[in-house]
Parts: structure tokens; C-alpha cells; sequence
């Protein structure tokens, strides 16, 4: 991921701002400023918290994105929700609480937009959750 900063910076794109993002539990669709809409889910009965969420910068590759690599090149980089515990925004096809994208092909394309965005030293954006 360094490399990839580096790549980017030489080339001379700057971070943008903070990236807002809302997660519908129902009808289960992220959308993301400047970048669009996106099937995603959660849980049924251990959904995100509703309200406001840092979205975290990530601090290490996640192994349980391999299984979608051939996919996504970026599938193992997910993103944590709030500064704690085990929340993260991720592609893939199962969910445990977390909000998960399903569209994996479009996976890199997320990535690469919340990637060069920045709320701060250790966030990239905000979520929003409703529950609706």
C-alpha cells in the first residue's frame, strides 16, 4: 500500500478530503460521494451501530479477503469502522456485522477512491447508518 501512495503522490494527485459515505441496511446499498451506489449487507441480526462511524485507515492486509483476490485485486484491504473492535468496510459474500460489498468486481474501484481520502491522521471518512 505504500508503494501504491508513493505511485500515486509521484504522479501528483494529492489526498482528497474525507470521504462520506451512508450505508441502508434496507434496501442494503452503500453509496458513496463522488463515486456512487453499491449492492452491500450486513448481518440481520448484528448490524453496525446506526449513526456516524470513522472509517479508518488500513493497517494491515486482511487474510480472509484472499478468497475474493481473483476478483479484486484489493480484496484483502479493509477498512475499519470506528477507532475499535472488529467492524470493517470489505468486499465479499459473507457478513458477521460488518458492511460487506457484494459488487467484488467494483471492489478496486472503491478502494482506490477511499484510499486517497483523509478525515485526519487516522481516518478516511465517515459512515453514515440508517436503518431503514
Amino acid at each position: 500500500m505504500v508503494l501504491f501512495l508513493k505511485a500515486i503522490f509521484a504522479r501528483g494527485h494529492p489526498y482528497r478530503g474525507s470521504a462520506k459515505v451512508k450505508f441502508y441496511t434496507k434496501p442494503e446499498k452503500l453509496e458513496i460521494v463522488g463515486l456512487g451506489e453499491f449492492d452491500a449487507f450486513t448481518k440481520d441480526d448484528n448490524p453496525p451501530p446506526t449513526g456516524l462511524h470513522d472509517i479508518e485507515i488500513p493497517y494491515e492486509p486482511h487474510p480472509k479477503g484472499h478468497a475474493y483476490i481473483g476478483q479484486a485485486r484489493y480484496a484483502k484491504t479493509w477498512f475499519r469502522i470506528g477507532h475499535s473492535g472488529d467492524r470493517f468496510l470489505h468486499c465479499g459474500q459473507g457478513s458477521l456485522g460488518c458492511i460487506t460489498v457484494r459488487d467484488i468486481y467494483k471492489w478496486d474501484q472503491i478502494y482506490k477512491h477511499l484510499i486517497i481520502s483523509r478525515k485526519g491522521v487516522n481516518s478516511i471518512g465517515i459512515v453514515e447508518v440508517l436503518n431503514r
